[in-house]
């Protein structure tokens, strides 16, 4: 993949699943945006951790809810290339 995607993570404190997510995404230095629970469920979601994986801007490619370790490592292959 040439172009990086731009990935957004939606949670609440004290939230263990939420603060996986962002931990994994740490840990394998993917870059991502926060976004609080409140914005979340202004996107019509109904819980926290929601993944977002953003082409650009305005195109979404996904969402996933949870702590998805399969969505995750499929996310880190194609962040950077085959791992």
């Amino acid at each position: 993949m040439t172009k990086k995607q731009v990935i957004r993570v939606f949670s609440k404190p004290g939230c263990g699943p939420c603060a996986a997510v962002k931990r994994f995404l740490a840990n394998n230095s993917i870059p991502y945006d926060e976004g609080t629970e409140q914005e979340a469920a202004g996107r019509g979601y109904r819980s926290v951790p929601i993944t977002e994986v953003w082409e650009d801007e305005y195109t979404m490619i996904k969402s996933f809810p949870g702590l998805d370790m399969k969505s995750l490592n499929k996310l880190k292959e194609n962040y950077f290339g085959t791992v």
